[in-house]
């Protein structure tokens, strides 16, 4: 009954779990088409639905040839899998002997729009909202997830309307910026303008959205967020004295540990970090550059006039994830990459991560999740970054809900002297990031290009079509998981030894 068999078949093909990825197995990414040779020319044997799981054969260079649904054997498109996901399995050959993915292989740049990224853009006039908007499209905002508020439209109720309409669209682990500048002059509210300083952003309506509660309505997008970024651009015009509303500073609360926020000191500052993010300020700016770099930059070289920035929150966030123009002495290397990991962590969780006693002196380590997950070692060598887990050894990256593991670490290479747990909600791909096989173990290039890319892929994620344009609200919990882009990470300086594998 041949109808009845490709029935069963393309059932069991939806039915398989998109997170599904064991040893000897990976699953589709996208469609496919099984054929008889690794060739496209080759061929027909039958089409692959994506979230279908194969057992892979063999590997030859862009090819696996892989075991379907059906029991029909053939070859399907290694970059429409998650195989580089995970390092080598034993007795394969390894895939991250391959070169790293170019531009054919049909990868999106991480510069490009993902619908988990938000923005709301407060005040200003709509048609010279262009550097807000810049800056949103700088950190990967699509078009239509950016909300605009008009300075004309800034009365109290709009305002408190915005932010609730932004926790609506807002999916758990998503990216926020909240870009706000000054509705008008304060000269231009007389029951303001008796105010020295007003605590807060005048309205249209001749009121104050108070400092306070700007806060409460952060504090309660930054429980659903990643991270969210707080731009406040209002100085005014006459009333240059006068600070933006500080966040934070003050009797104010401190602000969650992931938001940052950037606040001018009496001049606009968005002109001067559009600047800086897009490698035209006339300093040189870090790679990966982080509040601190991003406010060394704005305020430019020391005795020199321009805008000051007030950073306010964590200030080690990273505003825009890519890579810009770096001294060639600067301190851009694997130990301050890892470190720009670390501090980009979900803080809400810690891996549960503990060494273990050994009396070989091997790196030994035991590890539990309390949902599934996926586990990665590194290290920062002068060489670049040591993948220390998966290895040669343990290639299984994905930890299951409940069910402790020990693991045992190559032993830490020369110059390393701590380990850095990353554990990530989806599989992050080893290739892509650049990771060469070496020994029992894989390893980034030195150059600040390769050091970038791989810590690229750790913050980026899953970068398929169904991830960068799905919103995250909409997605079923597994592909959730699969798309997530947050990481947890937990610093560890084990012992000396040496492994005895």
């Amino acid at each position: 009954m041949p109808t009845l068999a490709t029935l069963a078949v393309r059932l069991l093909a939806l039915a398989l779990p998109a997170a599904a990825c064991l040893a000897g197995q990976t699953t589709l990414t996208r469609p496919d088409t099984l054929r008889e040779h690794p060739s496209g020319f080759s061929g027909r044997i039958m089409e692959v639905q994506r979230r279908s799981t194969v057992e892979v054969l063999e590997v030859r260079q862009d090819w696996l040839r892989v075991m379907a649904p059906g029991n029909r054997s053939g070859w399907i498109l290694r970059q429409n899998t998650d195989l580089d996901a995970q390092f080598p399995t034993p007795g394969q050959p390894p895939a991250m002997h391959t070169p790293p993915a170019t531009g054919h292989s049909g990868l999106q740049s991480r510069g490009s729009p993902r619908a988990s990224n938000h923005a709301l853009i407060i005040g200003g006039d709509p048609g010279n909202a262009s550097a807000a908007t810049r800056l949103a499209s700088l950190m990967g905002v699509p078009d239509g997830n950016i909300r605009y508020l008009p300075g004309p439209d800034m009365s109290l109720e709009a305002l408190r309307r915005a932010f609730v309409d932004a926790d609506a669209r807002l999916g758990d682990g998503d990216r926020l910026l909240i870009h706000v500048t000054q509705a008008a002059p304060i000269d231009a509210h007389p029951p303001i303008a008796r105010r020295a300083c007003p605590d807060g952003i005048p309205t249209t309506d001749r009121q104050l959205f108070s400092t306070d509660e700007l806060l409460r309505h952060v504090g309660t997008l930054a429980r659903r967020s990643d991270k969210l970024f707080l731009v406040m651009d209002t100085a005014s015009p006459g009333r240059s004295s006068c600070p933006s509303p500080h966040p934070g500073g003050g009797a104010h609360p401190s602000l969650p540990a992931n938001v940052l926020g950037l606040a001018d000191g009496g001049q606009r500052i968005t002109p001067a970090l559009l600047a800086c993010l897009e490698g035209d300020a006339p300093g040189l700016v870090k790679a990966f550059a982080d509040g601190d770099a991003l406010q060394r930059c704005v305020q430019g070289a020391p005795g020199t006039p321009g805008p000051r920035l007030r950073l306010v929150g964590n200030a080690a966030l990273v505003l825009v994830p890519r890579a810009l123009p770096s001294p060639a002495d600067s301190q851009d290397s694997a130990v301050r990459l890892l470190d720009i990991l670390y501090t980009q962590r979900d803080q809400r969780s810690v891996p549960d991560i503990h060494p273990q006693a050994s009396t070989d002196g091997a790196l030994r380590f035991r590890a539990s999740t309390q949902a599934p997950a996926y586990l990665y070692a590194l290290a920062a060598t002068p060489d670049g970054i040591a993948l220390l887990h998966p290895n040669r050894h343990d290639s299984e990256a994905r930890l299951d809900a409940g069910n402790a593991v020990n693991l045992t670490l190559p032993a830490l290479p020369g110059g390393a002297q701590r380990v850095l747990f990353v554990l990530t909600d989806g599989p992050r791909s080893m290739q892509r990031a650049g990771f060469i096989a070496s020994g029992e173990s894989a390893s980034s290039g030195p150059d600040p290009a390769s050091l970038y890319r791989a810590l690229e892929e750790f913050l980026g994620g899953d970068n398929s079509p169904i991830c960068r344009l799905s919103e995250t609200r909409n997605l079923g919990a597994a592909q959730a998981r699969q798309c997530a882009t947050r990481v947890s990470a937990k610093w560890i300086t084990p012992t000396s030894g040496k492994a005895t594998r």
